[in-house]
């Protein structure tokens, strides 16, 4: 695909080349650890990586701090998927497999996101099999949308407070309140989890 960047995690180079080789994107983006990028195995995957493809796909490198919080690497990813739809470019996740926590993160980006990433692929370690992951977004209706944003700026305020300020009934308020709890974007007193300021970003 001329017009895509793919955005990955790396598990090892077969896995992630399963991805490439379907889509060849014009870009692929890595998400990795800091102590990764300085591991002797990655390095030299990195420079297969480049030789095989490099000549047609720019290869950029995205070091995180810590590799192994789901949070960060969702909200790296997050940043990335903005900026390249800025571009103009239609946006791949290649979820590798691999024991650590990176493909969560970029799953819980895949979803956060919504309609800004075109296809989201799951590449097996074990024999580079790709499987394509049905996109289920968090879509929020406006009012939602509002009563999160609202929580997040106004931490302090409470229920009537912010029922006066967004202009909802206190009885509407709670009852979007139980759906964004349902939808794990609020906790059970109200106040935003990681995953509602994901969905905010």
């Amino acid at each position: 695909m001329k017009n895509a960047t793919m955005i990955a995690t790396f598990a090892g180079l077969p896995s992630l080349m399963a991805g490439v080789k379907e889509f060849f994107p014009s870009k692929l983006i890595l998400i990795v650890g800091k102590s990764e990028g300085e591991e002797n195995e990655f390095i030299e995957n990195a420079s297969m990586l480049k030789k095989t493809v490099g000549s047609i796909v720019s290869i950029d490198l995205m070091e995180i701090d810590d590799a192994k919080d789901a949070y960060q690497v969702a909200k790296k990813a997050l940043e990335l998927i903005g900026k390249e739809r800025k571009k103009g470019k239609e946006v791949i996740l290649n979820v590798c497999e691999n024991s650590k926590t990176q493909p969560i993160g970029l799953l819980l980006a895949a979803y956060a996101s919504g309609e800004k990433v075109k296809k989201i692929l799951y590449t097996t370690a074990s024999r580079n099999n790709i499987v394509h992951i049905p996109k289920v977004g968090i879509n929020l209706s406006g009012p939602k949308k509002t009563l999160l944003q609202a929580i997040a700026k106004n931490p302090d305020k409470n229920i009537s407070q912010i029922s006066r300020k967004i202009h909802k009934t206190r009885a509407i308020i709670y009852r979007h309140l139980a759906e964004l709890e349902e939808m794990g974007l609020v906790d059970e007193n109200y106040e935003i989890t990681e995953a509602g300021v994901l969905v905010l970003e």
